[in-house]
C-alpha cells in the first residue's frame, strides 16, 4: 500500500522499502508509512516472545491483563496485540495468549477524563476480547485500604454506617482520603498508587498470568525520575523492568522501545487511524507555584521537551534503569500498608527495630513523604 505523501517529502526516499517516500525519521533512519507502522509493530511484539503460540499449550489459554486508559499508549498497545492475535490464528491456528481489558473509569476524581461510554468504539473495533470497566471508587472496596482507613480513621461506607449510622459512598470515602493528604504531589502520588494497586488486584483475582502495561521509553523514563524524587527509588528495578513484580504476578511493558512521539505518530498511520478513538490528554502543567505542581507533572513537561530533540537521552533513562537488579524479597518479609512494595530495611534497622521490640514502619519511606498522617 503506498504512502499518501507527495514525492517532494523533505525526509527523501524510505530507508527500508528504498520505494516509498519517508514519513517519520526514526533515529536517524526515514521511513515509509507502511514500514514505520511494521517498525512500531514489530518493537511491541518482540516483547511478547514468552506468550508465542510455541510456549502455548493448547486448551489451556493464557490470559493477559491489559488495564487502559484509552490514552495512545495503551490504545496503540491493544492494537499491536490484536493484530499479533490475528497473526496467530492464520499461522496456527489458535492464539498464545487471550487478552482481558481493564478499564478503571476515573471520572469520580479525574471529571474530564474518559468514561465507560468511550468504550463503546473501542469494543466494537476489537471485539474479540474480555472487556470490564470499574468506578476507580470501588478500590475503597480492596481489603488492604479497608484496614489501613479504618486503623486511621477514615471512614468508609460500612465503618461510617456503624459509627454515625450516615450512609456513605465509596466515592465520598475517596474523596475524604484525597482532601486530607496535604500537597498536589502527594495528592498524585497516593492516587496512582490506589490505581496501580487496583489493576493488580483485579489481574490477581481474574488469574491473570502477567499485565501488560502501557508505558512508553518516555513514560518510564518520566517515572524513574518521578518515583526516585518521591523516595522509591529502591523500587525501580520492579517498577520498570520486565518479568516479576513484588505483586506476585509479573509485569511486562512491550512498548517500552518505542518514544511516545512515535507512537502518537503511529495511531494517525493505521488504517483506520486510531486518533478518533484516543481520550484526550491533560495539557501540560503551566503552573509556576509548587503548591499546584506535581513531581510527575514536571517529569512529563521535562521529558516531552527532551524527546522532540535529544531522544537518546530518553532512551538512556530506560536503558540505565533496566540494569538495575531487584532485591531477594521473602514470602515473609514485611510491605507497605499502601503501595505494597517490599519494606527494605537495612540489617542495622532490622536489629535495632528487634532489640527495642518494635515491628517494622508500616510504611516505606516514598508513602510516609506522601501520607504523613498515616506514619506511627
Amino acid at each position: 500500500m503506498p504512502t499518501s505523501v507527495p514525492k517532494t517529502s523533505a525526509l527523501g526516499v524510505c530507508k527500508q522499502c528504498q520505494t516509498n517516500d519517508a514519513v517519520e525519521n526514526v533515529r536517524s533512519r526515514p521511513m515509509c508509512r507502511d514500514c514505520f507502522c511494521k517498525y512500531i509493530a514489530t518493537k511491541a511484539v518482540k516483547r511478547m516472545e514468552k506468550f508465542r503460540t510455541r510456549f502455548s499449550t493448547a486448551g489451556q489459554q493464557r490470559m493477559l491483563l491489559l488495564p487502559l486508559s484509552m490514552g495512545v499508549s495503551s490504545l496503540a498497545l491493544l492494537h499491536c496485540l490484536d493484530e499479533q492475535l490475528k497473526r496467530q490464528i492464520e499461522n496456527t491456528g489458535r492464539t498464545g495468549f487471550a487478552l482481558q481489558v481493564l478499564h478503571v473509569d476515573m471520572t469520580a476524581v479525574v471529571p474530564e477524563g474518559p468514561s465507560a461510554v468511550d468504550l463503546d468504539a473501542i469494543k466494537q473495533r476489537y471485539p474479540t476480547h474480555t472487556y470490564t470497566t470499574i468506578p476507580i471508587s470501588s478500590v475503597m472496596e480492596v481489603e488492604d485500604i479497608q484496614d489501613l482507613l479504618k486503623q486511621y480513621n477514615i471512614d468508609t461506607p460500612e465503618t461510617a454506617l456503624e459509627n454515625t449510622g450516615i450512609e456513605i459512598t465509596n466515592t465520598d470515602s475517596l474523596h475524604t482520603l484525597l482532601k486530607a493528604i496535604p500537597t498536589a504531589t502527594a495528592r498524585a502520588d497516593v492516587l496512582q498508587i490506589l490505581l496501580h494497586k487496583f489493576i493488580v488486584d483485579f489481574a490477581k483475582a481474574d488469574l491473570c498470568e502477567a499485565i501488560l502495561w502501557g508505558d512508553s521509553t518516555t513514560r518510564l523514563a518520566e517515572k524513574t525520575l518521578a518515583e526516585t524524587a518521591k523516595g522509591r527509588g529502591f523500587a525501580l528495578a520492579w517498577l520498570v523492568s520486565d518479568g516479576p513484580s513484588p505483586y506476585e504476578i509479573d509485569f511486562y511493558y512491550p512498548l517500552r522501545d518505542l518514544l511516545k512521539k512515535e507512537i502518537h505518530a503511529y495511531a494517525g498511520y493505521v488504517s483506520p487511524p486510531l486518533t478518533p478513538l484516543v481520550a484526550a490528554e491533560a495539557p501540560l502543567e503551566t503552573a509556576v507555584s509548587a503548591k499546584h505542581s506535581t513531581i510527575d507533572g514536571l517529569m512529563r513537561n521535562y521529558f516531552d521537551a527532551v524527546e522532540k530533540n535529544y531522544p537518546s537521552i530518553v532512551a538512556n533513562v530506560v536503558r540505565t534503569t533496566a540494569k538495575f537488579v531487584a532485591p531477594g524479597v521473602g514470602a515473609g518479609d514485611a510491605s507497605c500498608s499502601l503501595c505494597g512494595l517490599p519494606l527494605l530495611l537495612t540489617p542495622r534497622t532490622e536489629q535495632g527495630l528487634e532489640s527495642e521490640g518494635k515491628a517494622p514502619p508500616p510504611l516505606c519511606y516514598g508513602c510516609m513523604r506522601s501520607v504523613p498522617m498515616f506514619s506511627p
